[in-house]
């Protein structure tokens, strides 16, 4: 199985693109695979996994969320020790005759450092109820009328970033029963076809063709991983640099232009040629391809400032694209 479920689509694709190189032949050794199945069949379930919308951005959302329902509620601790303060100035002098213990601050702040929502939720109901009743004698002894308004406050907002997360959860709930529907449809449509490629190999004796649809083999047409992280290049006034020797053809070469000055990409067969034309890259745009797409000639990859007055910034990145 794939590591990510947005590459299953993908795959399906080489699988379909593997059988169509032979579509005669399989239909010929079992007539079940037609084209109409494939038309009728295949084609929408391959179709609904290109479309599947991953929970990545969900996930995240529901993350800051949280973050800032902590910090909503984690505001509430100080005021607490400052409200428990006051409460036993208030106790001490005789203008609250509730017991300290009655507010539930102690609670209170437990399920703020828990980080237990529905705890804090009937915590504070118990706490601001008190505090409303007594809250004559705390705003006579400093606890302000803000203060009281600053903890409903703070608990509306961190009530209404934990409704978003409750929302968020059920979206992305939903999401994934979705996606593996839409999955496990795919994949067994997928797994019925390798098995009749690999009976007709088996059939014929071609040990190649059954290799290449295994799901590993499939898999190295999709997958592509970083041969090393984004690098920033620096570019002094009017200077260049090297930034690849002998790359791969296959791969794909990334870059982002930092700076809002004019820089030029190009091959040169010399280390030392320095050239004015090439490939401008656009500002603050991803420009991707690879070293064929590139103007010049050579196996030295080359960036240039042509700005005689300020540095560039270039972020680079090579994906090193398996094929099998």
């Amino acid at each position: 199985m794939a590591e990510k479920i947005e590459d299953i689509g993908s795959a399906s694709v080489v699988l379909k693109n593997i059988h169509g190189t032979i579509q005669a032949e399989v239909e010929d050794y079992d007539p079940t695979f037609t084209e109409d199945w494939v038309t009728d069949t295949w084609d929408p379930a391959i179709t609904d996994a290109l479309d599947i919308t991953t929970t990545k951005g969900l996930i995240k959302a529901h993350k800051d969320a949280t973050k800032e329902r902590n910090f909503d509620m984690d505001s509430l601790l100080p005021i607490s020790k400052d409200l428990e303060y006051k409460l036993k100035l208030c106790i001490k002098a005789g203008t609250i005759t509730d017991s300290l213990g009655s507010f539930g601050l102690a609670n209170f702040r437990k399920n703020i450092r828990e980080k237990n929502f529905d705890g804090f939720h009937s915590a504070y109901i118990v706490t601001i109820g008190k505090v409303n009743d007594n809250h004559t004698a705390l705003i006579a002894k400093g606890f302000t009328a803000d203060k009281i308004t600053s903890i409903t406050t703070m608990h509306d907002k961190a009530q209404t970033k934990q409704n978003l997360n409750l929302s968020l959860v059920e979206q992305i709930n939903n999401l994934s029963e979705s996606n593996q529907d839409i999955i496990t449809i795919v994949m067994d449509l997928n797994t019925m076809v390798m098995d009749v490629i690999k009976a007709y190999a088996n059939s014929i004796n071609d040990k190649e063709l059954e290799k290449r649809v295994s799901w590993s083999a499939i898999m190295k047409h999709v997958r592509q991983t970083p041969v090393k992280k984004p690098r920033d290049r620096k570019l002094k006034v009017n200077g260049s640099i090297v930034f690849r020797t002998n790359m791969d053809d296959k791969n794909l070469l990334q870059m982002t232009l930092l700076t809002d000055v004019k820089v030029i990409v190009y091959r040169t067969k010399l280390k030392t040629t320095v050239l004015t034309d090439g490939l401008e890259l656009p500002y603050n745009e991803l420009w991707e391809g690879k070293k064929e797409d590139l103007p010049g000639v050579g196996e030295y990859i080359k960036i240039t400032n042509l700005n005689t007055l300020r540095k560039a910034v270039v972020r680079c990145f090579e994906l090193d694209v398996q094929v099998s």
